[in-house]
């Protein structure tokens, strides 16, 4: 009876501390902003650029994996879609609408609490500790990054990937991760093969599988590993004499998969190729493993493989009761290591590989943070001061509280900017002239893309590239004719589609926008494994990470090609969009002309200028 009443206060504590750190944002954006739009308030405080995979939980409520955007035109194949990290997200906006991804981040930030202190449980900790520790576990990120005053890029990388409430990865994905280590540590004096364990870990794997696959080899990696320690030469005898709950565990695990593997399976080709899979040959493989090798012995990282060794040790002599729970992250670092080696042996195909150096990092820091807090937990077993005992995690709850909010208040999107954009939205939703399903907008806005496809609006001219399975040809076409439209000549197109240099890298935000990493560029990937580039320009790519998947650089030839395209397409006389919202921070665009006899501005702000259709206007 104690036990269960504990276990509720617990979870009421939880609950109490995961809504102060979900509710100081959303106080702040409606008390600032209170009529504001929700869809439009959803994109605005989401966080980074978590707004650009909302269509994705539209595309699961409509069941739609081959939207263009173009009803008139027909494509064949399907987009591929993070199923497992966005259902959740599709079902609340099919039953409670677009207000339930604010309920859904809360629910996220309560589940990371809750693993994390089962986790820490597992160390002997008290309640309120395992409790204090897993609120600073949230916000580690943010004081990490916050005291990186020497931009190390692996407190960076950690940062922004472990944990935060960018949807949908790490949201929802990460807490799929946490919770295989989580079901990895309950087995451990266990038969790992009773149904309790082999159940729930096929779920958390299948959706891992369809979230973001780079954990999902992680955890593949790290559970041979865990079977072949904790069972070691009786491996293949238990696996005879469990067969018959591991053969249900993996008729769940491949039901629950085959939604995302038959999107996988009819994936429209040139989507995929901004997406930016490529097919690797066995010189390339052997490129990529000798420099994933040289990056793994450098002179830091042996220091903390010897750091780690160290540490192993002396858990091992002195901390005997938690040795075991180490294993489990050493299992899960070792794997992190493991996995992109073997997944570049074995795939024919690999994409945003860079992902795997951000898992090993992460799995570094986490058991980091696991050999500190076991550290550390000796000393609060050891002296059961009652005073400390309450008021050291109470003050860490409430600071991590503080930090958090203060932090996340911070990012409150600008003002004007906001402002202006809801007044376009406002504007457009007022004028009972316009059919949402039928009307046309040209933006070049990637917010107010979301914003449209959210509410039903089917015809985008331009769109994202990640957003519509449109044909790579389509959409060149599709840019030419807005220029055309726009009254954009030869020379403004040039200079949109030219090559920049932004910061460590080449980069085109707005063509890349649409055609992502068809023109990825690095020492191992150019557009078709061209070398035609400016001399400082292919010097600089060929010097750059084959792991720098989203730098973007289009080869001379076929640059020439897109302004060959340019001039010989004629305007589209038919083309006559509705809405016409244009930006006024994107430079080339903004040299633009419209036909006043035509169109009418509805509004003429600091920031954007909307026009509607004469035959719209109120």
């Amino acid at each position: 009876m104690r036990n269960n009443t504990s276990n509720y206060i617990n979870i009421l504590m939880l609950l109490i501390i995961s809504l102060t750190f979900f509710i100081g944002k959303w106080l702040i954006s409606f008390s600032n902003f209170p009529d504001e739009d929700i869809t439009l308030r959803l994109i605005n405080d989401s966080h980074e650029d978590s707004f650009m995979y909302f269509h994705y939980a539209k595309s699961i409520v409509n069941l739609d994996f081959n939207n263009t955007f173009s009803p008139e035109v027909n494509e064949k194949g399907l987009m591929i879609i993070p199923i497992g990290s966005v259902i959740f997200h599709a079902l609340g906006l099919k039953v409670f609408g677009i207000k339930s991804f604010i309920f859904l981040e809360f629910f996220a930030i309560f589940l990371f609490l809750l693993i994390f202190f089962l986790i820490l449980k597992k160390l002997k900790l008290s309640d309120l500790f395992s409790i204090s520790l897993s609120s600073l576990i949230f916000v580690i990120p943010l004081f990490f990054l916050k005291l990186n005053f020497l931009n190390i890029e692996e407190i960076n990388t950690f940062s922004k990937n472990f944990y935060n409430l960018r949807f949908p990865r790490p949201l929802i994905a990460q807490l799929y991760f946490f919770s295989f280590i989580y079901i990895l540590l309950a087995s451990i004096n266990k038969n790992f093969y009773e149904k309790k364990f082999l159940m729930p870990l096929s779920i958390i794997m299948s959706l891992s599988l369809s979230s973001f696959f780079f954990i999902f080899i992680n955890q593949l990696v790290s559970l041979l590993i865990f079977l072949v320690i904790k069972y070691k030469l009786n491996f293949f005898k238990e696996i005879r004499l469990n067969y018959k709950n591991i053969s249900l565990c993996i008729i769940l695990f491949i039901v629950i998969s085959l939604p995302f593997l038959t999107l996988i399976i009819n994936a429209n080709e040139d989507y995929i190729e901004r997406l930016g899979v490529n097919k690797i040959n066995i010189n390339e493989k052997i490129f990529l493993i000798d420099h994933y090798l040289s990056k793994l012995f450098r002179l830091k990282a042996l220091l903390l493989y010897l750091a780690i060794i160290f540490l192993t040790i002396i858990h091992k002599k002195l901390y005997q009761n938690n040795f075991e729970i180490i294993k489990i992250f050493l299992i899960v670092f070792i794997g992190s290591i493991l996995s992109p080696i073997l997944f570049i042996i074995f795939s024919s195909k690999i994409s945003f590989l860079y992902h795997f150096n951000n898992i090993v990092i992460i799995s570094t820091t986490l058991l980091m943070i696991i050999f500190t807090i076991s550290f550390t937990s000796k000393i609060f077993i050891k002296y059961p001061i009652k005073k400390f005992n309450y008021f050291i995690p109470v003050l860490i709850i409430l600071l991590s509280i503080s930090f958090f909010n203060l932090e996340n208040i911070k990012k409150i999107k600008n003002e004007q900017k906001r402002l202006e954009k809801n007044e376009i939205i406002y504007l457009i939703k007022k004028n009972k002239k316009l059919n949402f399903e039928k009307i046309t907008i040209l933006s070049f806005d990637d917010e107010i893309m979301v914003w449209a496809i959210l509410n039903n609006i089917n015809y985008l001219k331009i769109i994202d590239g990640t957003y519509t399975i449109k044909n790579n040809n389509l959409v060149e076409k599709d840019l030419i004719e807005s220029f055309k439209f726009l009254n954009l000549d030869n020379k403004n197109f040039e200079n949109f589609i030219s090559n920049k240099r932004i910061g460590y890298r080449y980069l085109n935000p707005e063509m890349r926008k649409l055609f992502w990493q068809k023109y990825q560029a690095n020492s191992l990937f150019t557009f078709k494994d061209s070398h035609d580039f400016e001399n400082k320009t292919l010097k600089f790519i060929k010097n750059s990470s084959p792991f720098y998947a989203h730098q973007f650089a289009i080869p001379k030839f076929e640059l020439k090609r897109l302004t060959n395209k340019f001039k010989n397409i004629k305007e589209n006389n038919d083309f006559k969009p509705d809405i016409v919202l244009m930006d006024k921070s994107k430079e080339i665009l903004n040299k633009y002309f419209l036909d006043l006899n035509k169109y009418c501005r509805v509004l003429a702000g600091d920031l954007y200028t909307l026009y509607f259709r004469k035959d719209h206007c109120e």
